[in-house]
C-alpha cells in the first residue's frame, strides 16, 4: 500500500476578497490542499506563526499590487512557491516577482484560465506568420468596476501578438489612445488596434481578430464563471509545488507539462 502524500499546504493571500473567498472553498473540497492560513491584504508576515516549514508549501496571491512585496523575503528564505494572479503590478513589483524565482518556484499569470493560457500560445504562434499586410484587432471587455485598463489579460495577448519570443509583459503606459471616456477607450499600437470596455457585470470577455490578406481568424474566449480562475490557480499550485525554483508564466505551464 502506497502512503498519500501529504497535503499542499497553502496560504491564501487576498482571502477576504471574491476570488480568495472561492479559491478557499475549492481548497476545503479537496483532500490533496490544506488551508494553512487566510490572510487580508493588509496582513504582514510578522503576524504570522509557521508550525514547521513544508517543502510542498504555496503562497497563492489573490491580492492587490505591492502587497507580496512584504512576503518576497519570507518565500524565498523558506522556498514557499507563490502562484500569483494579480494584476496592475508595476514594471518594479513585476521584476521583484520575477527575481525571487532565483530563489523558490514563482508562477504569475493575468488571467488563469485555461482558455486564455491556450489562447495566448496560439497569437503568439500566429504572430510569426504574420506580413506587412496583416492587421489584428483586441477587444477587451470587463464590469464596469474593473480599474486596470486595459486588463492584464489584454496586456499579455498584446505582448503574445507584438513580441512572441518575450516573457516581458506588456504595460498600460505603452499604450496610445486615441479615444477614451468613463467606459470606453481606443487606440493603437503598431498593427494592433485595441478596444476597452466596461460596462454591466461582464466577468471577463477578450476577442481577437487577425485579418490576412485572404482571410480573417477570430479568437473569443468569455468567462461565465470566476470560479475559473480559482481552479487555474489551484492546478498552478499543484504544478509549481514539485518545483524547486524558477519563474513561470501560466501559460508556459502547459507547455511544460
Amino acid at each position: 500500500m502506497t502512503d498519500r502524500p501529504s497535503p499542499i499546504r497553502i496560504l491564501l493571500l487576498g482571502a477576504n476578497g471574491r476570488m480568495g473567498k472561492t479559491v478557499s472553498s475549492l481548497i476545503d473540497q479537496d483532500e490533496s490542499l490544506q488551508l494553512l492560513a487566510a490572510l487580508g491584504s493588509k496582513s504582514h508576515p510578522d503576524s504570522l506563526t509557521l508550525n514547521g516549514i513544508s517543502d510542498r508549501m504555496v503562497l497563492i496571491d489573490f491580492s492587490l499590487p505591492g502587497v507580496i512585496d512584504a512576503w518576497l523575503p519570507l518565500c524565498k528564505q523558506y522556498g514557499i512557491g507563490i502562484v500569483s494572479g494579480v494584476t496592475g503590478m508595476s514594471d518594479q513589483q513585476l521584476a521583484a516577482l520575477k527575481q525571487a524565482g532565483q530563489d523558490t518556484s514563482v508562477l504569475w499569470g493575468s488571467n488563469l484560465s485555461t482558455g486564455v493560457a491556450l489562447m495566448t500560445d496560439a497569437i503568439a504562434r500566429m504572430s510569426r506568420w504574420k506580413t506587412g499586410e496583416t492587421r489584428a484587432a483586441l477587444l477587451d471587455e470587463h464590469h464596469d468596476q474593473k480599474r486596470d485598463r486595459p486588463s492584464g489579460t489584454a496586456l499579455s495577448l498584446v505582448g503574445a501578438w507584438l513580441h512572441p519570443d518575450s516573457d516581458v509583459p506588456m504595460t498600460s503606459e505603452q499604450m496610445c489612445w486615441s479615444e477614451e471616456s468613463e467606459r470606453m477607450s481606443a487606440g493603437q499600437i503598431d498593427d494592433l488596434a485595441i478596444s476597452v470596455r466596461r460596462e454591466g457585470d461582464i466577468i471577463g470577455h477578450h476577442q481577437f481578430t487577425i485579418r490576412f490578406a485572404d482571410e480573417t481568424l477570430i479568437l473569443d474566449h468569455q468567462v461565465t464563471d470566476r470560479a475559473v480562475f480559482a481552479r487555474g490557480a489551484l492546478t498552478a499550485t499543484r504544478w509549481l509545488a514539485s518545483r524547486k525554483s524558477g519563474y513561470y508564466l501560466f501559460a508556459e505551464m502547459f507547455r511544460l507539462t
